[in-house]
C-alpha cells in the first residue's frame, strides 16, 4: 500500500513538487541571497511561495529602480540594506500600485505579503522593525461588503445556460464528464484543486459505508492547507442528492473507459490523465462565456446550506473553514436568501 502511494503520488503532492521546482528555478535565475530564500521555508504552500516571491521581487526591483535601495540588483541585497528601507518608501510603492489601477483586494493582499516578509526579517534579526506593519493607512485595507459577496453568487439563468451548453456537446465523454464535474462542485462546495485531487477510492456511495457515524454517502478530501496525504489527513464531506446521482453516473460510465493512464484519478481528460484545476477553470470559462467560475459554486453551496440547515457548525465543517466568522465574512450573503421578507413589511 505504501509502495503504491509512493509510486503514484497524489495530485496535490505532484502540484507541490512542480511548484517547488518552479520557485527554485526563479530564485536561482536571479541569484537571490540565501537569507531571502530562507523566508519561503516559512510558507507551507509551494504555490503561495511563488505568489509571495513575485510580490517581493517586484517590490525590491521598484525600490532599486527608484534608488531607494543602494544596489544594482536583488542579488546584491544584504540585511543591512533592507534595514535602511523606511515605511515611507513602501507607502510610495503602494501608492504607485494604486495609481496604476490595481484592485483594492489585490493591493491588500500584496501589503499583507510584504508585511509577512518584513515580520520574518524582524523575527530573525535581519531588520529592526516590520516597516510594513507600521503603515496604518486605511487606504490599503479591504473591507468585504455585502455587494462584493453578492456579486460572487451565480445567477440561475447563467447556471441553466451553462448546463444547456454542456448537454449539447456531441462528444459523449466530454459531455458526461463536464456535467458530472459541474454537479459535483454544486453539491459539495469543493475548491477546484480539491476536486482535481479526488481519487476513485475517495468516493463512498455504497450502503455498507453508511452508519451512525456517517449517515449518508460522502467523499474524502485533502483540504486547503493540509499536507497529510494519507486517508487519516482527509476530511469527510457529505453529498447532496444530486451530487450522489452525478458521481454514481460518472463512476459507472468511467468503468467502461479504456486507455486510462491515471488509474486512481476520479475525473480524467481525453488523454486518460487526471483532470487538473486549470482544466476545470477553463471548462467553466468556455461553457459559461466567462460568467461563472468554479469558486462561485462554493459561494452558492455555502449560502444555500446556511439557509436550509440553519446550522453554522455543520456548514463550517462542510466548507472546512477555521471559524464561523471567516465563513460569514467571505462567503455567506444574507441578502440572497432573506430580501424577500421585505415585501411583507
Amino acid at each position: 500500500m505504501i509502495e503504491r502511494w509512493l509510486m503514484s503520488m497524489c495530485y496535490k503532492a505532484e502540484v507541490q513538487k512542480r511548484n517547488e521546482e518552479k520557485l527554485n528555478r526563479m530564485l536561482k535565475n536571479e541569484n537571490v541571497p540565501d537569507f531571502i530564500q530562507d523566508y519561503f521555508l516559512s510558507i507551507s504552500s509551494r504555490a503561495a511561495r511563488i505568489n509571495y516571491w513575485t510580490t517581493i521581487r517586484n517590490t525590491l526591483n521598484w525600490l532599486i529602480e527608484k534608488k531607494y535601495i543602494e544596489c544594482k540588483s536583488i542579488s546584491d541585497i544584504t540585511p543591512e540594506i533592507l534595514d535602511k528601507v523606511t515605511d515611507s518608501k513602501i507607502i510610495r510603492y503602494l501608492d504607485y500600485l494604486k495609481e496604476s489601477g490595481i484592485k483594492l483586494n489585490t493591493l491588500t493582499t500584496k501589503k499583507n505579503q510584504l508585511s509577512s516578509f518584513w515580520q520574518w526579517l524582524k523575527d530573525h534579526h535581519y531588520c529592526r522593525d516590520n516597516i510594513v506593519q507600521m503603515i496604518k493607512s486605511s487606504e490599503y485595507k479591504l473591507v468585504k461588503t455585502n455587494r462584493m459577496k453578492m456579486e460572487k453568487m451565480p445567477l440561475y439563468e447563467d447556471i441553466h445556460e451553462m448546463i444547456e451548453k454542456i448537454n449539447k456537446k456531441p462528444d459523449e465523454f466530454v459531455r458526461r464528464r463536464n456535467i458530472a464535474v459541474f454537479r459535483t462542485l454544486r453539491g459539495t462546495g469543493l475548491r477546484e484543486s480539491e476536486l482535481a485531487g479526488l481519487d476513485v477510492k475517495d468516493i463512498y456511495l455504497d450502503e455498507k459505508y453508511i452508519d451512525s457515524r456517517h449517515p449518508r454517502p460522502y467523499i474524502l478530501v485533502i483540504s486547503k492547507g493540509n499536507y497529510d496525504y494519507t486517508d487519516d489527513g482527509k476530511d469527510i464531506i457529505y453529498l447532496t442528492k444530486d451530487a450522489i446521482a452525478a458521481l454514481t453516473e460518472w463512476i459507472k460510465y468511467r468503468s467502461t473507459l479504456k486507455d486510462i493512464i491515471d488509474k486512481d484519478a476520479l475525473f480524467l481528460n481525453k488523454n486518460g490523465k487526471r483532470m487538473n484545476e486549470d482544466n476545470i477553470k477553463a471548462m467553466f470559462r468556455i461553457y459559461s462565456n466567462g460568467k461563472l467560475t468554479p469558486h462561485m459554486m462554493r459561494h452558492e453551496y455555502t449560502t444555500v446550506l446556511q439557509r436550509e440547515s440553519n446550522d453554522p457548525t455543520f456548514v463550517r465543517e462542510q466548507g472546512r473553514w477555521k471559524s464561523n466568522a471567516m465563513m460569514n465574512n467571505v462567503y455567506d450573503s444574507g441578502a440572497s436568501r432573506s430580501a424577500s421578507v421585505l415585501e411583507n413589511m
